[in-house]
């Protein structure tokens, strides 16, 4: 009973599956796709709440600045993205957050609406906020967005000497 209970684990560990690299489709679509990648990708989410925290503390008006801002530099950055070839250095891929989704300009269309939204929420609930201590909580949160980027970007260029 055991090697059979066994041979049925190793038999399912062992069994190759597809795998994507970028991104698990929802199968509802490009629009759908884009959102999905903009929700499950650190590297594009993390940088946009840093924006968006950011825009948020300055008040009212940077943060609408932002809302309507934010989503169409990330959609041309996309397009860019797309039409360039795909051997891009190091520093102007890092710096440019160009977005490579296999779903085209209507997947670009769905990363917008989803930043978008995204933007509008974290800027909105930081506005919102009263009290000193809870101000200096999302300065704090974004400081660290920060210092962690910095590292990260420090141990990049390291590597690449």
């Amino acid at each position: 009973m055991r090697r059979a209970a066994l041979a049925v684990v190793l038999a399912t560990f062992l069994l190759p599956a597809r795998a994507d690299a970028q991104l698990v489709t929802t199968g509802l679509g490009p629009v759908y796709d884009g959102i999905g990648h903009l929700l499950t990708t650190p590297e594009d989410l993390v940088p946009a709440l840093a924006l968006a925290l950011y825009a948020g503390l300055r008040g009212p008006r940077a943060g609408r600045r932002a809302l309507f801002l934010l989503p169409p530099a990330w959609f041309l950055g996309g397009l860019v993205g797309l039409r360039s070839p795909m051997t891009i250095a190091f520093p102007l891929a890092a710096i440019s957050f160009l977005a490579g989704a296999d779903s085209g300009v209507r997947g670009l269309i769905g990363i917008a609406v989803a930043l978008f939204v995204v933007v509008a929420l974290a800027a909105a609930l930081v506005v919102a906020l009263e009290r000193p201590w809870k101000r200096i909580a999302a300065r704090v949160a974004g400081s660290w967005i920060a210092a962690v980027g910095l590292l990260l970007l420090g141990w990049r260029l390291r590597g690449a000497r």
